[in-house]
């Protein structure tokens, strides 16, 4: 019965039925939205802080035992993981190989 009388109600005033779902899916389509930015902010926040990395530029007089004495020092902390030492050579092979597309970078 109930039905009916909606039925009655949408053919009597359809501009207003009308509106009125426009208005009730535009609602549900911005709350989800600000739902889906919450929770996809919340992961790439989630990604950044469990994964923090520092860049650490040595200078060209350093020498090996000073940097292996940093990464021993580095790595026996209990926060940190792991350390990866790049020499200027592999740099610029990386550099190279990253860029090779593009001659003005190289």
């Amino acid at each position: 019965m109930r039905l009916k009388t909606a039925w009655q109600h949408v053919r009597r005033s359809p501009y207003q039925s009308l509106a009125a779902v426009l208005i009730m899916s535009l609602t549900f389509f911005i709350a989800s939205i600000f739902i889906l930015i919450g929770v996809g902010g919340a992961k790439v926040i989630d990604y950044f802080e469990s994964r923090p990395q520092i860049t650490a530029f040595f200078r060209d007089e350093a020498s090996q035992e000073q940097i292996a004495r940093l990464q021993t020092s580095l790595t026996q902390t209990q926060k940190i993981s792991s350390t990866n030492f790049v020499s200027k050579e592999e740099a610029l092979k990386i550099y190279q190989e990253q860029n090779k597309d593009d001659p003005l970078l190289l």
